[in-house]
């Protein structure tokens, strides 16, 4: 994308964005890439000598739930040293000041929260966050290590699990029906560093469009999204230069 493309797609981005709402704001793990934290989670991955893709399930946390905790606990300590949140604010600040932004993420970490987010959807859960798998009561956790596996504080007998949806699970009805009601009434979607090739969820870009709203993709690589308008940039080398 060269420059002359580039400042032309800024442009018409900031126009929808100050002539239509509802917007809502799609981010995937690039948005978080930008505050510093690795993109390991995915196809390819490796931690510990093993595919990402292969701890992050039902079955690798039933046969070893430590070595999945463990997982999980390194990420809350990485998380919690993430100190660049410059894009996350700019979209929390924007949606204080807007009630008809609203955002739905793909991410696990937990850095729209601290931004002071509103209006905010986790699509796939957050690792700040314990949920039992027997009665599957959730509650808020930052703990970092643990000497023994928790357990729930409710039933008092089911083992807690990270309240994240692993491959291979499907998401929370509930969730996923909300994140539906909301895209069916944008006019548009901002699509933030994401490829577009996890599903069901890169299924609500699709929906968006079908619904009639306008598809702006701020993404520094090719994805696979259909966009009305393209934003080859980070997120917060766009966000800069669209909310300045």
């Amino acid at each position: 994308m060269d420059t002359h493309d580039l400042d032309q797609a800024i442009v018409s981005a900031r126009e929808l964005l100050a002539e239509r709402t509802p917007v809502i704001v799609f981010t995937g793990a690039g948005m978080s890439a930008d505050a510093g934290v690795p993109t390991f989670i995915g196809e390819g991955s490796v931690w510990r000598g093993r595919q990402i893709t292969d701890i992050l399930t039902p079955e690798a946390y039933k046969a070893d739930p430590r070595f999945v905790w463990d997982w999980h606990l390194e990420m809350r300590s990485l998380l919690a040293r993430v100190a660049r949140l410059e894009a996350h604010q700019r979209l929390a600040d924007w949606s204080r000041e807007n009630e008809d932004v609203h955002v739905i993420t793909q991410n696990i970490d937990g850095l729209h929260e601290r931004a002071g987010q509103q209006r905010l959807i986790r699509l796939h859960g957050s690792v700040w966050y314990n949920q039992c798998a027997a009665c599957k009561h959730v509650v808020p956790d930052d703990t970092l290590q643990y000497t023994v596996l928790p357990r729930c504080p409710r039933c008092r007998d089911g083992r807690q699990r990270p309240h994240v949806v692993w491959y291979g699970e499907p998401l929370e009805k509930r969730v996923y029906k909300q994140a539906e009601k909301l895209v069916a009434k944008a006019k548009i979607l901002l699509v933030v560093g994401t490829s577009g090739r996890v599903y069901p969820a890169a299924r609500l870009i699709a929906d968006a469009r079908s619904s009639g709203a306008t598809i702006v993709d701020i993404n520094p690589f090719d994805s696979f999204i259909k966009s009305d308008v393209t934003i080859r940039l980070g997120a917060q080398d766009a966000f800069e230069r669209l909310f300045e």
